[in-house]
């Protein structure tokens, strides 16, 4: 019996090396693709070179992400986009390491499969070759996990309060913790200590942030109607797993309330999960719901349940529909920038289309840098993409958040929402453009002015004389 036990595990690490080896097959190539198909991506990669060339800290956007704009920092400087795409590559590893830690203490009824609906879901091979900080938050919540179960409670929340330095409110993942050993044993003092080395590790892991800024506001910078907000909230929450993927795994976990709410009181295991999808839902839904990635600390808890609790054969089916969200997906957002309606439609995969999108923010960025004009001319759309790691372009004096070419005369920024900023250049005879695909901001608002200054670009190729390769995700 020792020995045939012994084949299995072999057999088992057989597999695991095979399913790692095939990850990596997939998620290495993209890292050659730029930052990332994310803005924030290409935002943080700009923001690093600044912080290494100044010798300060400065934010790439929001609230800021402390630890990794500081990382990214180095990593861009020696080597760009690859060596910064490589740290989310190696965080990958880190959460694959951790799963195999809870597979060998027999965590999980279906350890093969739980690997494999984790490492392959989409939101995860696409963050793992990007410069954002979701795989480095999702390695130390998995490291925490961990230590949780094997009640190394100092480490565990000492490892939520660094993951703060990467998005401070990474910070709310010791709640769920704390209450779910405190429904387990009533020790409310070891909540207390818990906590408070979390906050402690917390603040200081984030301090770059408060002593420079203060605290941030991390809601919407442009305001939108209630019921727009829902809609978008609710778009963003479906494709995180897929919009039919969402609606079969959201069947399933409907047809085993009963199960799980009758496991809730015996289970530390499935109060803790339970607890931590249902706060971060919460998070989303009343702070901030404008990107699918903001749920992106409840991954590994909806796997988990639904391998604790669905029988063996619905858990198969929902990975199988999960990874199968990297080659094909139903879409339904329609319409145009600014006046969208739903449109039901196959698409490719969310995999595929990030890679399409990655390869049109590269093409774009070669075009608009080898772009010609005899007249002063301004793009508002996608300056940031074109600026980080390219000597060709400059900030411009003429306002803040514009660049232009060094020996040419294409500017780029993103929408210029003042009037008075749009009337300064119309009077120094500069041409204004916007895309059609990115003007959602005026007709949000509702800022009429800006059709006296703004021409639409209806075709991008055709304004930029090149062929375009990819294809932008809406």
């Amino acid at each position: 019996m020792k020995l045939i036990h012994q084949l299995e595990k072999q057999h088992n690490r057989n597999k695991i090396l095979f399913l790692l080896c095939l990850w990596s097959l997939i998620v290495l190539p993209c890292c050659w693709l730029g930052y990332g198909s994310d803005e924030d991506a290409w935002a943080v990669g700009e923001e690093a070179s600044i912080i290494w060339n100044t010798g300060h800290y400065s934010l790439s956007r929001s609230t800021g992400f402390p630890l990794h704009e500081l990382l990214m920092a180095f990593s861009t400087h020696f080597g760009g986009w690859y060596a910064a795409n490589f740290f989310s590559y190696g965080c990958g590893l880190a959460v694959a390491f951790f799963l195999v830690l809870l597979i060998n203490i027999n965590h999980f009824k279906n350890p093969l499969w739980v690997l494999s609906g984790i490492l392959f879901l989409p939101q995860i091979i696409v963050n793992s070759s990007s410069t954002l900080d979701y795989m480095p938050s999702l390695a130390l919540f998995t490291a925490s996990y961990f230590f949780f179960t094997q009640k190394k409670f100092f480490l565990s929340a000492l490892l939520i309060g660094i993951s703060c330095g990467f998005r401070p409110s990474n910070g709310a993942f010791i709640l769920p913790l704390i209450f779910a050993q405190f429904l387990e044993d009533k020790n409310y003092q070891r909540g207390i200590r818990m906590f408070l080395t979390a906050l402690f590790f917390g603040v200081l892991s984030y301090s770059p942030v408060l002593l420079q800024y203060g605290i941030l506001d991390p809601t919407r910078e442009v305001k939108v109607p209630f019921l727009q907000n829902i809609l978008i909230g609710g778009y963003q929450g479906l494709i995180l797993f897929g919009i039919w993927q969402s609606v079969f795994l959201g069947a399933l976990f409907l047809f085993y309330f009963f199960s799980i709410k009758r496991e809730f009181h015996r289970s530390l295991y499935i109060r803790f999960h339970v607890l931590n999808i249902l706060m971060w839902l919460l998070f989303f839904i009343f702070i901030t719901s404008s990107e699918a990635e903001y749920l992106f600390p409840l991954l590994f808890s909806v796997i988990f349940l639904a391998d604790a609790v669905f029988k063996t054969s619905h858990f198969k089916m929902v990975v199988i529909a999960l990874i199968s969200y990297n080659f094909f997906s139903l879409e339904l957002l329609g319409g145009e920038s600014g006046n969208r309606k739903i449109t039901a439609r196959p698409e490719w995969g969310f995999t595929i289309r990030d890679i399409q999108d990655r390869r049109y923010k590269l093409w774009y960025r070669e075009a608009t840098t080898n772009y010609q004009c005899k007249k002063k001319t301004l793009l508002m759309y996608g300056f940031i993409y074109v600026k980080p790691d390219n000597d060709a372009w400059e900030y411009s004096t003429i306002a803040q958040g514009i660049i232009k070419q060094k020996n040419g005369n294409l500017y780029l920024s993103e929408r210029i929402l003042d009037e008075d900023v749009l009337k300064k250049l119309q009077e120094e005879n500069f041409d204004i453009y916007v895309w059609n695909n990115r003007k959602w901001e005026y007709i949000t608002l509702k800022l009429d002015f800006w059709k006296k200054y703004i021409k639409v670009v209806y075709d991008m190729e055709k304004f930029l004389g090149s062929k375009k390769r990819g294809k932008l995700v809406q």
